[in-house]
């Protein structure tokens, strides 16, 4: 999750970076933290799949799931290097085992 917070509180342009279908959690004033599917942008209000409401007035931060290609890439590689290493060094014990 991606947190969106400007420095001088929330308005339709914060939802710039919102579309129909995001996740995101919420952080309301109340201190409660919401995730949910966002339905639509209706004006300066973000409506959650179900007809929930949240106000910008209401709301202290926003995060939105997002996407990360390089940290994607990174566990791909990391994933394939670690098993490659693993079965390199099961093959060299198994070698050094039958030259014994």
């Amino acid at each position: 999750m991606k947190l969106l917070r400007p420095e001088t509180g929330f308005s339709e342009a914060v939802y710039v970076g919102i579309s129909e279908g995001d996740t995101v959690m919420v952080q309301t004033r109340d201190g409660e933290r919401w995730r949910f599917q966002v339905q639509e942008i209706d004006g300066d209000t973000i409506v959650a799949r179900g007809g929930h409401r949240f106000p910008s007035n209401d709301i202290v931060q926003v995060w939105r799931r997002s996407f990360s290609g390089p940290k994607t890439t990174g566990l791909i590689v990391g994933t394939a290097v670690g098993t490659f290493l693993v079965l390199y060094v099961k093959a060299l014990i198994s070698a050094l085992d039958a030259l014994n």
